[in-house]
């Protein structure tokens, strides 16, 4: 059976259709569960309450609909149900905090500490946490003395 979207009536149904896929079609998010940068990413859809389909990958082997998306064949990569893809990681989190923020994160009051956070763990704290997680790369200092370097983060 086909419809004859020629008719008004099939026309009206056909985009009723497409809109009810498209609003409860769920954004892709690919990741990688150690990367810092798709972490922040689930951590921002985890704060705004939006449900995401998650498909982590290996880097070593990248799935061709990521690629096909995101040449740049990095994560996280989220698609939205409306084709739209977002490829950064800060840019995901304000996408999903704008789209619902009920801890207030975006709040103006908080949102200046909040961004000198984030500038501090991808600026300092990255570059301590990769000599630490790869010290064999880095053998300028030790483990132990990195160590001491990312654990000026811990703030409990």
């Amino acid at each position: 059976m086909t419809l004859d979207v020629s008719d008004s009536k099939a026309a009206d149904l056909v985009l009723t259709v497409k809109k009810y896929m498209t609003a409860y079609s769920l954004s892709c998010l690919y990741s990688f569960r150690r990367c810092p940068y798709a972490m922040r990413a689930r951590l921002g859809l985890l704060f705004a309450e939006l449900p995401v389909e998650l498909r982590e990958i290996t880097l070593k082997n990248k799935p061709a609909k990521m690629l096909a998306i995101s040449p740049k064949g990095t994560v996280p990569v989220l698609q939205l149900a409306d084709g739209v893809v977002i490829e950064e990681s800060r840019e995901i989190m304000e996408w999903a905090l704008e789209q619902q923020d009920p801890q207030e994160l975006l709040n103006p009051k908080t949102l200046h500490q909040g961004n000198t956070l984030i500038e501090q763990n991808d600026q300092e704290f990255k570059h301590w946490l990769d000599r630490y997680k790869y010290a064999d790369r880095h053998l300028e200092m030790t483990k132990q003395n990195i160590g001491k370097k990312v654990k000026h983060f811990y703030r409990f």
